[in-house]
């Protein structure tokens, strides 16, 4: 390990040990969101072809399942799909491009005693890419 790695290893735990402890009650709660809109192009998806996207829809959603007042585990999911114009090489063949997000993790909420809560998130996520149309 390095001396930076251990630095910040060293302040992390630091920072957490001075929170105060509180005993937690186990509780189940789960809640939901859902979220969409518009989007609009992405920066520099295609950088080798001449490609012009139009604004595309997204939509997806959110559990989290509340295990104890302050430790939850959470999964998103969402859906972006918008479609475009491919010029490159002179002809305009029509483009889609489809995103699937896949995430999950652990939040834990930090007991400080004040009207802030600070949390640490840890968790990851899969991006499934999807595009349709001319060089595929």
């Amino acid at each position: 390990m390095t001396g930076v790695r251990r630095l910040f290893l060293t302040i992390l735990v630091s920072a957490i040990a001075a929170f105060p402890v509180n005993a937690q009650e186990a509780q189940s709660s789960i809640s939901l969101s859902a979220h969409g809109g518009l989007i609009n192009n992405p920066a520099d998806f295609d950088a080798e072809r001449a490609v012009s996207y139009g604004s595309g829809v997204r939509f997806g959603g959110s559990i989290t399942l509340g295990l104890y007042e302050r430790i939850s585990i959470r999964g998103d999911a969402s859906y972006t799909s918008k479609s475009g114009t491919d010029a490159t090489g002179g002809t305009s063949d029509e483009v889609t491009l489809d995103r699937q997000y896949y995430g999950g993790g652990v939040e834990i909420l930090l007991a400080t005693g004040r009207q802030i809560e600070p949390y640490i998130h840890a968790g990851g996520g899969l991006v499934v890419v999807d595009r349709n149309g001319q060089n595929e």
